[in-house]
């Protein structure tokens, strides 16, 4: 399972055909800029992908044909891939005191600044 945590998390980019729902199942209309809330599921269809900003300093990937869900994680918001693949990009380095979590079902990478 990996995970990407932030306190802001917002859908970027999108190609081809992204789907979101929220807690309730219902579908949230996808669009470029929204943010997303705990509860929400992210589901990228064949050939499509998305790009995720966490707190505007790093960007998540998700994958074609690949879902994630966002769930609290104290006072911060987690992206848990479901299914499929995520690639993160960080590109601010992680200041003093701060700690960036890489989990899979088998992987821990912690990265501290």
């Amino acid at each position: 399972m990996a995970r990407a945590v932030a306190s802001t998390l917002r859908l970027e980019k999108i190609s081809g055909i992204v789907a979101i729902k929220n807690k309730d199942g219902s579908e949230i209309t996808t669009r470029e800029g929204i943010k997303l809330y705990a509860g929400y599921i992210l589901e990228t269809k064949a050939t499509s992908y998305a790009f995720v900003s966490l707190d505007g300093k790093e960007a998540v990937k998700i994958d074609a044909a690949s879902k994630v869900e966002i769930k609290p994680s104290g006072n911060n918001l987690e992206i848990i891939l479901l299914a499929g693949n995520m690639l993160s990009n960080v590109v601010v380095p992680v200041s003093t005191g701060n700690t960036s979590t890489v989990r899979t079902s088998s992987t821990v990478t912690g990265i501290r600044g």
